[in-house]
């Protein structure tokens, strides 16, 4: 009969005699010796010895890892494997200094696998020596560099464990940029856990910046009382802009509220209503404002009458040689009040007082049973398209006659954008499109914090490039509805809303848009 025959044997039975010994107190190590005297093949012995660790019976488990490593043959794997068990064993028993001696002998023996230098990274985390930490951890992911694709992990090991790591650890280091890297490599990775997102962005405002700005204007206008009683006005915010030959057009949204962390809301309106009115305004090449008309909206429509909300919210304005175009979310299209993507077009008038809205088309046909909120409307080849979702990409066509919308691309990434939000239009730049989104992380306080990627698709909308994260000047709610070149094509001009009470706009050098994209796939 065989080692590994016995085995198959014993591997039930032999547990139930050690428990029954252990009860009855008369188990000792000799008890160990006479029955290892029945296991010569290694494998046997190494079997036993997981079958006593998946039982969490841990001192029979060591004694028989210790065993199979003065058994012959001294097949690697198995020796790997069980100094590396050695080292689990004893960090769960509280004997640290086993637990190093055993994890550091199983990466003398195989420093071709990452999981003890992991389970080392890990384990000084925990006893707060960041350094010692972040040098595992490193070289852990070094050794995944080197690997095949098709090599599995072993234990529960995944590489987005060890990012996790480093995206904590890396911060008290001099190696923040690697912690960055960790942080954002996580929540792009399609296989890391959802419920554990949220965490990783909190690590991940650590490492944050602000976006290297050429300069930053302020955004003025002539803005309405709130009410008649009130000294306060409409706060603006989250403008929208174009090119124009004389200088920009900027569509600019202004409210009666105001809020804190985009948690609390608080309007002086007499009927309790979050209003918005809207206003084009037209700038000079040094953004100096030129004129400013009201945008009305007074259609025959039907209204669905009980919403809080009131106005077309978050305009992105664009153009064709139909005229002027803008997109918005609506509250009072659909009797659940949830918020839906409208699309206007203005009056060719715009020396009109006020600029009347001269359709309005709500859109339909594309998951109607939810909220739907930032879709990137776009002009290509005269005709109007939306970004639906970056994860996957998803592009649209409306019928700006019936609103029914028709789906022109579904492409599956290789990273996981379902986080990124539509914020900016894709416009043309290099040789394709630029687009800027955003991501809300929830703080421990469940304030927002809107961070900024800019996306870089080519002309075939494949997306080939994407930056790390940035804010523009603050950790808190910043929205942006668009952007565009000036009119040298050196500098972006991305206009923004602070804290849903000022507006904006943000120049920033195209070299460091280019520096900061990078490609998809790393």
């Amino acid at each position: 009969m065989t080692g590994l025959s016995l085995m198959k044997c014993y591997r039930f039975l032999f547990p139930l005699f050690t428990y029954a010994s252990l009860m009855s107190g008369s188990f000792d190590t000799e008890d160990l010796s006479l029955v290892s005297d029945l296991f010569e093949s290694g494998e046997a012995i190494f079997e036993l010895a997981e079958s006593f660790r998946q039982k969490e019976a841990f001192t029979e488990a060591c004694y028989w890892y210790k065993t199979r490593l003065e058994k012959e043959p001294q097949e690697t794997f198995q020796l790997w494997f069980s100094k590396w068990m050695l080292g689990r064993i004893f960090e769960k028993s509280g004997k640290h200094a086993e637990a190093i001696l055993w994890y550091m002998e199983a990466c003398n023996e195989n420093p071709n696998r990452p999981e003890p230098f992991y389970d080392l990274c890990h384990f000084y985390r925990l006893q707060g020596a960041n350094h010692l930490s972040y040098l595992f951890g490193s070289e852990a992911r070094r050794i995944l560099g080197r690997m095949e694709a098709k090599e599995p992990f072993y234990e529960g090991f995944h590489p987005t464990l060890l990012d996790l790591e480093l995206s904590i650890i890396a911060f008290y280091t001099p190696y923040q940029e690697e912690g960055w890297i960790a942080a954002n490599r996580l929540v792009l990775d399609p296989t890391f856990p959802f419920h554990w997102k949220n965490s990783v962005y909190n690590n991940l405002l650590f490492y944050t910046k602000t976006i290297e700005k050429v300069d930053e204007i302020r955004i003025y206008a002539n803005l309405p009382k709130i009410a008649s009683h009130l000294s306060d006005r409409y706060y603006p915010l989250n403008p929208s802009i174009i090119r124009s030959e004389e200088g920009y057009f900027l569509l600019l949204r202004s409210v009666n509220y105001l809020q804190e962390g985009a948690r609390n809301f608080h309007t002086e309106d007499i009927e309790g209503k979050f209003r918005t009115k809207n206003f084009l305004l037209e700038l000079g090449k040094d953004f100096s404002l030129h004129s400013q008309v009201e945008i009305v909206e007074n259609l025959l429509r039907k209204k669905y009458l009980g919403s809080l909300v009131d106005g077309l919210e978050d305009c992105r304005l664009i153009k064709n040689t139909e005229g002027f175009w803008f997109s918005c979310t609506t509250s009072d299209t659909n009797a659940q009040f949830l918020p839906k993507v409208s699309l206007c077009k203005l009056s060719l008038d715009l020396d009109q007082q006020p600029l009347f809205v001269r359709k309005f088309t709500t859109f339909s046909g594309f998951q109607e049973d939810r909220c739907e909120k930032n879709w990137l409307p776009f002009v290509r080849d005269d005709e109007i398209f939306f970004i639906y979702s970056f994860s996957p990409l998803l592009i649209l066509k409306p019928d700006t006659d019936t609103g029914k919308c028709s789906l022109v691309t579904e492409q599956t990434l290789p990273k996981n954008l379902s986080n990124l939000r539509g914020s900016a239009s894709p416009i043309p730049f290099h040789q394709g499109f630029l687009a800027l989104t955003h991501e809300v992380v929830y703080k421990d306080d469940s304030t927002r914090c809107y961070l900024h990627r800019f996306v870089y698709m080519n002309r075939a909308y494949i997306v080939e490039k994407i930056s790390k994260p940035f804010i523009f000047s603050h950790f808190g709610v910043e929205f942006c509805c668009g952007m565009t070149l000036n009119h040298e094509e050196d500098t972006l001009v991305i206009p923004y809303g602070f804290e849903d009470r000022e507006a904006r706009i943000c120049l920033v050098g195209v070299d460091t848009v280019h520096a900061m994209l990078e490609d998809l796939e790393d």
